[in-house]
């Protein structure tokens, strides 16, 4: 999977902060676990690609789609976009705008649906999450943080004695 960069970053940042009619009205519903309990996020990098509402325990992708995704431009493009979400074990689930200002209700009970009938990742259900190789497994840390804890506290007791306090400990 190609990261996203730093550029990306910037986008859905200011995305974020400049919100659609829709998107800030849909999102008004979505937050704060106010849909059944379920956590969204909104403009998050995905790859090279900006998802506008993402539920990672469910593995959705929640697009909300406006006049521009009308043009063959748009289709080519929202097709590759969607194949390569889909690789990365996402379900992608549009919404048009007008759904959105007309019909929220009705959006939000078929948008229920679609994660209740999804497996949880939370619960071990379904696909597995992303390998991330950088990140040792949880095991390993909390080994590493015992040891760390104890190498602190061996040096705290050595240099207690001589009266000498380590800028380290002082920290930790």
């Amino acid at each position: 999977m190609e990261k996203p960069t730093a550029t990306t970053f910037a986008r859905a940042r200011a995305m974020r902060h400049a919100p659609t009619d829709a998107e800030a009205k849909l999102w008004s519903a979505l937050r704060n676990r106010r849909l059944g309990g379920f956590k969204f996020v909104r403009q998050r990098p995905i790859g090279l690609y900006i998802a506008d509402f993402v539920c990672r325990d469910r593995m959705l992708i929640v697009e909300v789609d406006g006049v521009t995704h009308g043009d063959d431009v748009a289709v080519g493009y929202d097709a590759r976009r969607k194949r390569f979400l889909r690789s990365q074990g996402f379900a992608v689930h549009r919404i048009d705008n007008n759904s959105i200002y007309k019909h929220l209700g009705d959006v939000l009970d078929s948008l229920h649906a679609v994660l209740v009938a999804r497996p949880s990742l939370a619960a071990g259900e379904g696909i597995l999450p992303l390998h991330r190789p950088h990140r040792k497994p949880a095991r390993e840390v909390v080994l590493d943080q015992d040891y760390q804890q104890q190498h602190r506290k061996e040096r705290h007791e050595a240099y207690q004695g001589d009266g000498v306090v380590d800028d380290a400990i002082r920290t930790a």
